[in-house]
């Protein structure tokens, strides 16, 4: 009962108030942590609730492809840009299993004689929030925002940021609306942006709409973005880089999907690692180096992924499930 609860969870089959409660059920004990870490683990590699070994995924995978009529060559042209650079994750397009989180939603606190919310994930997971002025929050993996419960009703609206989240702000220009993280705070009135601020890494912010203010925590401006442009803060020396991004790769992900546009395999290993709660392991500069254009869709089989790579490039990639918490991808 416990295991079906959780699965349910993780394969969004609760509904909103369902799901909340089985946040807060899992949270409560060691025990529902770890299930829930198994499942989360199992359903990345297999998309099942239990091991998949690799005869049958082939035969599942072989017998997906006949079913659509597909001959493997135009799967191929179908799922890549033929390019020296680039492959073309389009293969979850085809996949049945199009599910994205509902997400890990919220608990109160007390915290001296101000009552916080606390808008949490897990690892794998996402969440969607809209905050009490309207503006709308999608957190990633492993994220948490907080703000008081007197949010709006001074002059400013301030929430706390610890991972990653995409806002749409609501636009108020009496109240600024401020995200507040370790390094420095993003000041808005009215527009969506990205924020990634994971303990110990630099602060990145990138703006799709609007104007954002960036200050340290003396409040000193450090920078002012245009729409289509990024603001890397280093952790390490307190300084700021600005360039211009494609956005789309930076807001993809709250939609259930991450877009990449000629970037090496090394530099997004990072998202897909909290994408899909692994550990990517790099055996040889090449698949360091490897250069990818396309898409990769959030709760299917990371095993797709990797065979996509190998069809393409041929190469190779080794999955270890025997982890506690999450598997690793060793790629090389």
């Amino acid at each position: 009962m416990k295991e079906d609860v959780i699965w349910k969870y993780i394969t969004s089959q609760l509904t909103e108030d369902e799901g909340l409660e089985a946040l807060r059920w899992i949270k409560e004990d060691e025990q529902r942590i770890k299930m829930y870490q198994r499942l989360k683990r199992n359903y990345a590699f297999t998309g099942s609730s239990s091991h998949i070994s690799d005869d049958t995924i082939d035969r599942l995978y072989t017998g997906m492809k006949k079913k659509m009529e597909i001959a493997p060559k135009q799967i191929k042209r179908f799922l890549f840009t033929a390019s020296k650079y680039a492959a073309v994750i389009a293969f979850t397009l085809i996949v049945g299993w199009l599910l994205f989180t509902k997400g890990d939603r919220f608990k109160s606190q007390l915290q001296g004689e101000m009552s916080y919310t606390t808008i949490e994930t897990l690892p794998g997971q996402s969440s969607k929030a809209t905050l009490p002025d309207g503006t709308v929050v999608w957190l990633n993996s492993e994220s948490k925002l907080e703000y008081s419960t007197q949010f709006g009703i001074g002059n400013v609206r301030d929430v706390k940021l610890l991972g990653e989240a995409f806002f749409d702000v609501t636009k108020d220009s009496v109240k600024p609306f401020q995200v507040l993280t370790r390094e420095v705070t993003v000041k808005v009135l009215g527009t969506s942006f990205n924020v990634e601020a994971y303990g110990g890494e630099d602060v990145v912010t990138t703006l799709v709409e609007g104007k954002v203010e960036l200050n340290n925590q003396a409040g000193i401006k450090l920078a002012d973005l245009k729409p289509g442009h990024q603001a890397i803060y280093s952790s390490s020396d307190k300084k700021v880089e600005l360039q211009e991004v494609d956005t789309e790769y930076y807001a993809s992900w709250k939609d259930g999907y991450v877009t990449f546009s000629n970037v090496r395999l090394e530099e997004i290993a990072p998202k897909l690692e909290r994408f899909y709660n692994v550990d990517i392991e790099f055996g040889s500069e090449r698949s360091k180096n490897l250069k990818i254009n396309g898409r990769a869709m959030r709760n299917v089989p990371v095993d797709h992924l990797f065979r996509v790579f190998k069809v393409t490039f041929g190469l190779n990639y080794e999955i270890q499930t025997s982890f506690e918490e999450k598997g690793k991808v060793y790629v090389y």
